[in-house]
């Protein structure tokens, strides 16, 4: 998540003067800082509200609060962290002070740092949907999915139009499951959440994409595809819209459309590396293999993860198997194996599948190499799925 899509915090009153414990300081520095964040204007901004902590390091707290997040969005994030902690000392009692340093931690994807803070915060002011919101989405990241769901329920508990905590809860409900084999129920869940959140909000993007793509899941392939074209006509620069509408419409045998999509995508995140894998699964059923070995290539090149770049040198293996070119095949099933792809459970029940493969199976290397990867499930050595594309509050 964009770190300048925090929610600023803004506090406004209609005096000049603050009255501050019998006397009145004066607040037009405050105010010019205030004006300048809200126009963008941030190093102006911190100037300001560190001329009024010169004049009044005390008195006023909560001016720390504002200077942190301006803080946060010039990506000074040392200082932001003391800004709250200066906060947190001079009001242990406020919550919104814990709140900003998990919020912040968070943003910066330190989920295990940042839960504690929002657990603080919530001792205090319990009834902090969004607060409950946060520590969702850093749960959530650290897999924990069932505290998560609660957290986000909660949060639509006390307030009932909060659409991106419904929205939410519905990504939470959809991973909380082995998602490489999702159980129907638990997707209609989902449903259930998503559009919860489009009632509340119907300009919320992410929960149309995040509806259409478990429309998918289900097999309602039009409704995926009018949900997706909603979310594309709300947010026509996610690259995962277009990419989603072409799963949707490869399924529909629709493949033009399809490329079409994929092309649209990679125009929006030309480094959209499973999009080039998604081309070369089309490429394959089209059994135009060369294009299908340049896309997977491609995604492969583009990818940091290793067990990802094994899937593509697996997928890589699929083509020439079908080209009955054995030597890349076998020199390809090996570097996919080295990369540690066959300890995802998934492709390793897809791969004993394979039509592709059949013919090789009586061959001695072809034996030799499916002993190889079967010491995987005997030694227990499979690890949970890195290789799906699927997101969601992401």
């Amino acid at each position: 998540m964009d770190i300048k899509k925090i929610t600023l915090v803004l506090y406004f009153w209609v005096m000049t003067f603050i009255p501050i414990f019998g006397q009145s300081i004066d607040s037009t520095q405050f105010y010019k800082g205030l004006l300048h964040k809200k126009q963008g204007n941030y190093e102006q901004s911190i100037q300001a509200f560190s001329s009024f902590i010169h004049d009044y390091p005390h008195e006023f707290p909560k001016v720390y609060l504002e200077r942190g997040y301006t803080f946060i969005f010039l990506k000074r994030y040392e200082e932001a962290l003391q800004d709250f902690t200066l906060l947190k000392q001079l009001e242990p009692n406020n919550h919104l002070a814990p709140f900003a340093l998990g919020r912040m931690h968070s943003e910066l994807g330190h989920y295990e740092t940042a839960i504690p803070f929002l657990d603080q915060a919530l001792s205090i002011q319990p009834f902090d949907a969004q607060c409950l919101n946060y520590r969702g989405v850093a749960k959530c990241k650290i897999k924990d999915f069932d505290s998560a769901i609660k957290d986000f329920i909660k949060a639509t508990e006390i307030d009932s139009s909060f659409a991106m905590a419904f929205n939410n809860a519905g990504a939470a409900r959809y991973y909380n499951q082995d998602i490489d084999n999702p159980i129907k129920k638990d997707i209609e869940n989902a449903v259930s959440f998503f559009s919860k959140a489009i009632d509340n909000d119907p300009t919320l993007s992410l929960a149309f994409r995040n509806r259409g793509a478990m429309y998918l899941f289900l097999g309602f392939l039009d409704q995926a595809l009018n949900d997706l074209t909603k979310a594309g006509n709300l947010e026509p620069q996610e690259a995962l819209i277009p990419f989603y509408k072409a799963v949707v419409l490869r399924e529909k045998t629709l493949y033009k459309e399809s490329h079409e999509n994929l092309d649209k995508a990679l125009e929006l995140n030309p480094r959209f590396y499973f999009a080039y894998e998604e081309k070369g699964d089309l490429f394959i059923r089209q059994k135009r293999w060369k294009d299908a070995i340049q896309e997977f290539s491609k995604a492969k090149e583009l990818s940091q993860n290793s067990s990802y770049q094994g899937l593509m040198h697996y997928k890589m293996a699929l083509v020439h198997a079908h080209q009955k070119n054995k030597a890349l095949m076998y020199s390809n099933l090996k570097t996919a194996k080295k990369l540690g792809a066959f300890k995802d459970i998934t492709l390793y029940n897809r791969f004993h599948k394979k039509k592709a493969f059949h013919p090789y199976r009586k061959e001695k290397k072809f034996k030799k190499f499916v002993k190889g990867i079967r010491k995987i499930e005997k030694e227990h050595k499979f690890i949970q799925s890195e290789l799906i594309w699927f997101r969601m509050y992401d």
